[in-house]
Order: structure tokens, then C-alpha cells, then sequence
């Protein structure tokens, strides 16, 4: 499973990745290299297809719902 983005335990709003590993129920953080991938955002939606990661929607700070669109390649 992989999560991208949201908000912590004080609302602030994260871009950060993490993977869930299903079969060792453990967490790992995803490194992203080069470009900063997107700005932080919640409320989104995401999925693979294809190899890439795409991000639609959701809301880059508190009061502020935009259309965001991404499509970002995963390397295994």
C-alpha cells in the first residue's frame, strides 16, 4: 500500500511517501529524487497505473481546494 501526502498529528499538510508492507505489516518512507514531486496536499486521490503514480485533486492548504494533476514514475 502506498500513501502519499496528508496531514500529521498538528494539521500540518505533508508530501512525504510511505509504503505499508502487507506481509511484514512494517512502514518504509520513499525517497524521491530529483524535483520536488508536488506540493503537500490531503483529501487527493491516487493510483498506479502503468508504473506511474498519478495524484488528482485534493487541497494544497487548509482553505484552499485545487485541481491538481500528477503522474510521477515508481521504480521497484
Amino acid at each position: 500500500m502506498i500513501v502519499v501526502g496528508g496531514k500529521d498529528k498538528n494539521d500540518t499538510i505533508i508530501s512525504e511517501i510511505h509504503l505499508f508492507n502487507l506481509q511484514t505489516l512494517s512502514w518504509a518512507a520513499v525517497d524521491v529524487i530529483g524535483e520536488s514531486f508536488m506540493e503537500s496536499r490531503f483529501g487527493h486521490v491516487s493510483l498506479i497505473h502503468e508504473g506511474k503514480l498519478i495524484i488528482a485533486s485534493g487541497e494544497s492548504s487548509l482553505k484552499k481546494r485545487d485541481w491538481f494533476s500528477g503522474q510521477f514514475e515508481i521504480s521497484k
